[in-house]
């Protein structure tokens, strides 16, 4: 089995932040963003169709981050 979780989060100021996590190449991934956890992200996703990676770990760079907190999830589409 495997569990699918952002493995690393990292800022770069006010124009990139970027969202790691664990993947598989027979899955494909969406990233959704929201700045309010009471509406969650039923928002569309930022990305979608990311193919996992060989590597196993895979990055998406937001590179318009909302000033202020941000929330990001990834779902297997």
């Amino acid at each position: 089995s495997s569990v699918l979780r952002v493995t690393d989060i990292q800022s770069h100021g006010s124009n990139r932040v970027d969202v790691y996590w664990a993947s598989r190449t027979t899955r494909t991934y969406a990233v959704h963003r929201t700045t309010n956890l009471v509406q969650g992200s039923t928002l569309p996703p930022q990305t979608s169709n990311v193919p996992g990676i060989a590597s196993a770990t895979n990055c998406y760079e937001d590179l318009q981050p909302p000033s202020g907190e941000a929330y990001y999830e990834i779902h297997v589409e």
